[in-house]
């Protein structure tokens, strides 16, 4: 019982590593050395070019993995974007629906940055039934 706790540990901390391993540290300077208007235009662009990938079946894997770095690009290089609070929705729901097995590791971190950076965003019912739904779907609950 013990090894698997470790296990599961640290194949926790490897997933959680891997979800911020795309973006590099000086991420966050750049975004805060463009002004909002540049930050919204060029985050639009981005959310414009993710809603245009498509692909067949046999090209889901990689057309979930640029919609992932696309929306994770918008969040942490353009913060002060309009599109932001939707990313972040749209992340969430791609580690809960598009991922096998769910990676509710990534979702939950990422919901716990949304609600310390959009502590009033009106999408946060929206998200904590999307977590709410799929861990009962998964039946990942005690009674």
């Amino acid at each position: 019982m013990r090894q698997k706790t470790y296990v599961f540990a640290v194949i926790s901390l490897i997933s959680l590593l891997a979800c911020f391993s795309s973006f590099p540290a000086h991420a966050a300077s750049y975004s805060k050395s463009l002004p909002p208007e540049e930050q919204e235009q060029k985050a639009l662009e981005t959310f414009n070019s993710i809603l245009s990938l498509s692909g067949s079946t046999d090209e889901r894997d990689a057309v979930v993995k640029k919609r992932e770095e696309k929306y994770s690009e918008i969040i942490y290089l353009y913060p002060k974007a309009s599109v932001v609070e939707e990313s972040y929705w749209r992340l969430i729901m791609i580690y809960l629906e598009d991922h096998y097995p769910r990676d509710y590791i990534k979702a939950e971190t990422l919901f716990r940055e949304f609600r310390g950076k959009h502590p009033d965003s009106p999408l946060e019912n929206l998200i904590a039934e999307s977590l709410a739904g799929s861990y009962y779907q998964d039946r990942m609950y005690i009674l």
